[in-house]
Order: C-alpha cells, then structure tokens, then sequence
C-alpha cells in the first residue's frame, strides 16, 4: 500500500498565512509561524518550498490547529490531503 502524497512545504507556508499566521526568521535556517489570537507558535527548518512535508510536522500541525481552535480535524485533513494532489493543467 503506498502512502499519499503530502503537502510541500511551500503549500503549508502559504496554508499558514491563509490561517493568519505572520511568519518570522528568529535565526537563518529557521521559519517561525505565530497566530497571536491562538497563542499557537510553530518552528520549521527553512527549506525548498517544493520539498514534502514531513509526517511528524503535519501530525503537529493538526493536532495543534485543532487543539487551539483555529482549524476543525475535518477543514485540516482536506488540506493535508487534497493540496498534495497534483491539480492537471489544461
């Protein structure tokens, strides 16, 4: 069974700001995410926007994002899964 496709990291960027998150550089190398109106603060490895996201960072997006309210588990899961579907150009 193979395992699906998952968001880049670029479309879990631009997903956070769609959300209201305002993204910082507290140090090279390292992308910060804060949403003052949860308290929600989230810390990535900068890298190339077209690498996948990784298994454990959305785990802890999800849980985070609905924990705090800003997400519902059913609006995380059709970004976790239908961003990663490659949309057919015409």
């Amino acid at each position: 069974m193979s395992t699906p496709p998952r968001p880049t990291f670029g479309q879990v960027r631009h997903y956070l700001a769609r959300l209201g998150f305002v993204e910082d550089a507290p140090k090279p190398g390292i992308a910060a995410f804060k949403h003052a109106p949860s308290g929600a603060v989230f810390l990535f490895h900068d890298r190339d926007p077209d690498s996948p996201a990784r298994e454990s960072e959305l785990y802890e997006l999800g849980l985070q994002l609905t924990y705090r309210g800003v997400v519902t588990d059913a609006d995380f899961q059709r970004f976790a899964t239908n961003t990663a579907i490659p949309t057919p150009t015409p």
